[in-house]
């Protein structure tokens, strides 16, 4: 059974980098190759144009605040390198709460790449100065807010859990549109996915196409 090349993303779009390239009738000219080599796989310009992208990608990051990092999400078939983090660090109400958001490379199951990111530690201290615990950012919202009594008052918590829900999130989103503005200006292609086959193959459309406007 196939699988789709690119892993779904956390970003909006599919920013896709690192595709196979392949000699030229230019490059035969140029380096003096044999004409047999036009169309042949060039090993050497992939990954240099792999490498250039992530590195683009990781000054930019850097000169806005972001560090560079390195490890990985460890996904056994799309495994995501990561490449800078950044602390996004949200006050309110005596509340302090810490989101690390990785920028990250991960590798297509065929071919190429994609930028993506994820969350992957957020600390939380309540009012009192206690270290509450690390939650997985998707199941933030307003009821684990109350549920946990963040503020430190049932009541205080109720009051307040809209706002502080609603100021994570725009921080986070903040982050997450800086990043995509890099990732849209060092990636090969914007992609959007046209959809997943019964066999697991999926078809991919550059963003800007028709198919691609239609889908977004």
């Amino acid at each position: 059974m196939a699988t789709p090349n690119f892993k779904k993303p956390s970003t909006s779009k599919y920013f896709c980098f690192g595709f196979n390239k392949f000699y030229e009738s230019e490059d035969v000219r140029e380096n003096g190759l044999s004409e047999d080599m036009i169309g042949e796989y060039d090993e050497v310009l992939t990954e240099m144009d792999y490498q250039d992208a992530i590195t683009n990608v990781v000054c930019e990051l850097k000169s806005k605040g972001w560090d560079a990092a390195d490890g990985g999400d460890n996904n056994r078939y799309y495994y995501g390198a990561y490449i800078a983090t950044k602390n996004i660090r949200v006050k309110y109400a005596g509340m302090d709460i810490e989101i690390r958001v990785n920028a990250k490379a991960v590798s297509g199951y065929y071919e190429a790449a994609t930028f993506d990111f994820d969350i992957d530690e957020i600390e939380i201290c309540t009012p009192q100065g206690e270290y509450v615990a690390t939650y997985d950012f998707e199941c933030i919202d307003e009821s684990m807010i109350v549920k946990h009594n963040w503020l430190g008052n049932v009541g205080f918590s109720k009051i307040h859990a809209k706002r502080l829900c609603a100021k994570i999130q725009s921080s986070v989103e903040d982050a997450v549109e800086e990043m995509e503005k890099v990732f849209a200006e060092y990636c090969e292609q914007i992609m959007v996915c046209g959809g997943i086959f019964s066999n697991g193959e999926a078809i991919y459309y550059p963003a800007d196409s028709l198919k691609g406007r239609l889908i977004s």
